[in-house]
């Protein structure tokens, strides 16, 4: 089973450094509307590669190998994402979030979301 969804993202989304890992799972995104940085994270956290993908080009998308820590950060007002992943869904195994980065609702959410743009001035 392959799942297929569009990610809407407004400016100041947050999505915490995750991987999926229980099963893993490969991902496709490519953006079709707007501009996002991509951000993939070595197993310590710290940053490894980014890459500002834009409906625009010229990189519009990304294929990421299973088990990779990743996050992504909205750098225009909106921005909408196809992704695609091997399936089903299962909500109580799909993401593994990485200890080093605040989950959302933390008040460091939005210095964390700040640090991420700076990647792409």
């Amino acid at each position: 089973m392959y799942q297929r969804f569009l990610n809407v993202l407004s400016k100041n989304t947050y999505i915490s450094p995750h991987r999926h890992l229980s099963d893993p799972k490969p991902e496709t995104f490519v953006v079709l509307e707007g501009e996002i940085g991509f951000l993939i994270f070595q197993e310590n956290g710290d940053l490894q590669e980014f890459h500002k993908l834009s409906s625009k080009g010229p990189k519009r998308g990304i294929d990421l190998q299973p088990g990779v820590w990743h996050s992504l950060v909205c750098l225009t007002d909106t921005a909408v994402c196809f992704e695609g992943k091997s399936g089903p869904y299962d909500p109580n195994v799909d993401k593994e979030f990485h200890p080093k980065f605040p989950l959302e609702g933390d008040p460091k959410v939005v210095e964390t979301i700040q640090h991420f743009e700076s990647l792409f001035v």
